[in-house]
């Protein structure tokens, strides 16, 4: 099963399951419903929600959200 493919409140209710807080469930569904790229969830957090995230930690928390997701996207 895709991520792209599951409906966003499912989506949520997915990384709710998987501890993600608020602000990983926003980010999540910007990489894997909205589809963005690094860069845009990048600006969005730093501008929008006033965090003071490295670019490499954007880079490190899309692999780490996929590995935490996947698993629980596969079981439905």
């Amino acid at each position: 099963k895709k991520i792209q493919n599951i409906e966003r409140d499912a989506f949520i209710k997915k990384c709710k399951e998987a501890g993600l807080d608020e602000l990983k469930t926003e980010c999540a569904c910007k990489f894997f419903l909205d589809k963005c790229k690094p860069y845009d969830v990048w600006i969005w957090v730093t501008s929008t929600k006033g965090k003071n995230w490295s670019w490499d930690y954007v880079i490190g928390l899309k692999c780490a959200l996929k590995k935490k997701l996947f698993p629980k996207i596969i079981e439905t």
